[in-house]
C-alpha cells in the first residue's frame, strides 16, 4: 500500500523499490533505513510514483552561521557543498525515475528568533544567501529554499494551540528529572548554538535551558500539527543530525562527513573543506 493505504500495482512496488535502493545510496545517507522505516519511504515513493509526481524530499536547514565559531554569519562553501550533494542526490533518483525529486530546503529564521532571541535581518539575509547561491549555481529546477516563518504563517493558529502545552510539558519533565539525558544533551546543544558574548556562566546556563524548552516545544508542536506533512503531502523527510528514527539522515559536504556547515566557517585542510567549529577553532 502506499502512504494513503491504496493498494499498488506490482510494477508500481517494483519501481518504488528500485528509487528506494538509489535514493538511500551510502554515497548521501549515513545508513538505509530498515523495517517500519523503509516500508514508510517506500510507501511514499509509491504515492509520487502513482500520481506521476516528482518525489519530495524536505531538509531543515540552519538559521545562520554559529557566532561562537565565527563573525561572518552568511553561507559559504560549507554551505555549498552540502547543498550540491543534495542536487546530486535529486540527479541520481531523475537518471531512474522520470518525474524526478524536489528538494525543499526549510530554513529555520522564525524559530530561531523566537528559541534564541537571534536578530532578524541576520536569519534573513542567511536565507537570501542561500537562495541566492542556489540561483547563481542553477539549482532552481530542484531545489527551492523556503523559510519556516511561510509555514508558519499559514498555521500559526493551529500551532498557538499547542505551545503553551508543549512548553508546560517540557518545564515538567525537566523538573521531575524525567528524560533526563534527552534534556541534558538538548540544554548542551542550545549552549553551543547561543550566542555566549558578554553572558555569564550562569546566565549562559540559565539562557542555554530556556532556549532547549522553547525549541523543543517548536519542533513538538510542529510535529502535532503535522507541519511538513501537510504542506508537502507524501514528502521524506530528511535531517543532519542523529536524534530521530524517522529520518533520512544525510551526510553533510561529502560521504562521511557529519558536521552542519551553518556550525562554522568553511577552510580547506589538506585539500578538503572543513567546518571550523567553536571546537576546532579552539585547537587550531
Amino acid at each position: 500500500m502506499n502512504a494513503r493505504g491504496v493498494v499498488a500495482s506490482e510494477e508500481v512496488r517494483k519501481k518504488s523499490e528500485e528509487i528506494f535502493m538509489v535514493l538511500t545510496n551510502r554515497r548521501f545517507v549515513r545508513y538505509r533505513p530498515k523495517d517500519d522505516f523503509k516500508v514508510e519511504i517506500i510507501e511514499k515513493i509509491m504515492y509520487a510514483a502513482e500520481r506521476r509526481s516528482p518525489i519530495i524530499i524536505v531538509v531543515g536547514f540552519g538559521y545562520h552561521k554559529n557566532p561562537n565559531a565565527t563573525s561572518n554569519l552568511l553561507p559559504d562553501q560549507a554551505e555549498e557543498e552540502t547543498i550540491q550533494r543534495l542536487f546530486e542526490l535529486a540527479k541520481t533518483v531523475e537518471e531512474i525515475y522520470p518525474y524526478g525529486m524536489r528538494v525543499k530546503i526549510i530554513t529555520s529564521g522564525r524559530r530561531a528568533e523566537i528559541v534564541n532571541g537571534v536578530i532578524p535581518c541576520n536569519t534573513q539575509q542567511y536565507h537570501w544567501g542561500l537562495v541566492n547561491l542556489v540561483e547563481a549555481r542553477k539549482w532552481g529546477r530542484l531545489i527551492a529554499v523556503i523559510p519556516i516563518c511561510d509555514l508558519y504563517e499559514e498555521r500559526w493558529d493551529d500551532l498557538q494551540i499547542f505551545l503553551k502545552r508543549k512548553e508546560e510539558e517540557a518545564k515538567a519533565e525537566i523538573a521531575n528529572n524525567l528524560n533526563v539525558d534527552f534534556w541534558n544533551n538538548q540544554i548542551e546543544y542550545a549552549r553551543r548554538n547561543i550566542n555566549r558574548n558578554n553572558l555569564s556562566l550562569e546566565q549562559v546556563e540559565e539562557k542555554a535551558k530556556a532556549s532547549a524548552i522553547k525549541y523543543i516545544s517548536f519542533r513538538r508542536s510542529e510535529a502535532a500539527i503535522n507541519l511538513l506533512a501537510e504542506k508537502f503531502p507524501g514528502s521524506i523527510v530528511g535531517s543532519y543530525n542523529n536524534d530521530s528514527s524517522t529520518t533520512l539522515k544525510l551526510w553533510t559536504l561529502r560521504k562521511g562527513y557529519i558536521t552542519q556547515p551553518w556550525q562554522g566557517t568553511a577552510k580547506i585542510i589538506g585539500g578538503k573543506i572543513e567546518v571550523i567549529t567553536q571546537v576546532r577553532k579552539e585547537k587550531l
